[in-house]
């Protein structure tokens, strides 16, 4: 017998997307530092650009959230992850 239970239609899809934006993600969260390091060797200048990099989250994750929970959840990602 096969007991294992079908994930829901569309999961693959999903997962996908989310892996590519998640990926995106963690290259740029690497790459701006590496940017910043090559133009300059100021330690100072590059915590400021790590920083603000870091900065969009704090100050617009609550309100986003706040958002986008009343949003259609299939065009609001399509949206943002182009």
């Amino acid at each position: 017998m096969n007991d294992v239970a079908k994930l829901p239609a569309g999961f693959g899809r999903l997962w996908t997307a989310q892996t590519v934006s998640s990926l995106g993600d963690g290259v740029m969260h690497a790459a701006l530092p590496l940017l910043a390091l090559t133009l300059t060797r100021d330690p100072m200048v590059l915590a400021v650009v790590t920083a603000a990099g870091t900065l969009p989250w704090l100050l617009f994750g609550v309100l986003g959230g706040a958002l986008v929970d009343r949003w259609d959840r299939r065009r609001t990602m399509w949206l943002t992850d182009t």
